[in-house]
């Protein structure tokens, strides 16, 4: 078996086990719910309602400041340091084309000093079709 083969092996593997541990944590929900008396189970539905709403308007309104936060930063140029939070600000990333530039190393070799390439990475994403 090649390599290829064999990872796409594991990662059918991989897939199958992902999907019983999905199918494993429904179930123990489940079970959990079906062991607490019917009272138990409306109250916490009430609590869940109760609840949501707040969570919810808080979520919204901490992604708008969110927002409000980086554009300021963005204007500013700088990092702002809070007393819990700090707002980071990143120059952009500087991206060459490096079709272009290996067109012109061809004739322009001592560029090929000024080159450095990362350590290849993987991840492990779900299929688009999955």
């Amino acid at each position: 078996m090649n390599q290829q083969r064999k990872v796409q092996q594991w990662l059918k593997e991989l897939a199958t086990l992902r999907a019983k541990q999905e199918e494993l944590e429904a179930q123990k929900q489940a079970e959990m719910k079906r062991a607490m008396p019917k009272p138990v189970q409306k109250k916490l539905e009430g609590i869940e309602q109760e609840y949501f709403g707040k969570i919810d308007g808080i979520a919204s309104k901490a992604k708008k400041m969110e927002v409000e936060i980086k554009e300021s930063v963005l204007a500013l140029g700088e990092t702002v340091q809070g007393e819990e939070l700090y707002a980071v600000y990143n120059n952009g990333r500087v991206a060459w084309d490096d079709v272009a530039l290996e067109g012109y190393m061809k004739t322009h070799p001592e560029i090929r000093d000024f080159r450095k390439e990362g350590k290849p990475s993987v991840t492990i994403r779900k299929a688009p079709s999955a």
